[in-house]
């Protein structure tokens, strides 16, 4: 069945982070997530998608992005992410290195509060 979506944040929240999460979860430890998706016109997706990943996808290290030229001749970008080990993710916090998930909720919550408040609501 198909639901109709009431606004873009909806979708966003909604669908897309929780099918993001549920992939996450079969993705092996080591393994990475490449999601092509780009913000169209004012509907802007990118920053708040990358943002949740690290804040709730558990392991989440931001590797870069990547560029597909499609047949347009426009590049668009591929987010891609690893799922780190536990070990190495306690490594870098006792390095003194701030926790992606603390400093990436904090960003949404600064920049995107609406998004925020759905995101703390999801059962993930």
């Amino acid at each position: 069945r198909v639901l109709p979506v009431i606004d873009f944040e909806s979708w966003m929240v909604g669908w897309l982070f929780p099918a993001l999460a549920k992939a996450w979860k079969h993705l092996r430890t080591g393994g990475h997530m490449a999601i092509h998706i780009t913000d169209v016109n004012n509907c802007v997706v990118c920053e708040p998608m990358c943002l949740f990943i690290q804040w709730k996808l558990e392991g989440a290290h931001y590797v870069g992005c990547l560029g597909s030229e499609g047949a347009a001749g426009k590049a668009r970008p591929i987010w891609v992410f690893r799922k780190q080990p536990q070990q190495q993710q306690q490594q870098q916090q006792s390095h003194g290195s701030p926790s992606n998930s603390a400093a990436s909720e904090d960003a949404m919550r600064r920049y995107y509060p609406s998004v925020c408040t759905a995101v703390r609501a999801l059962a993930l």
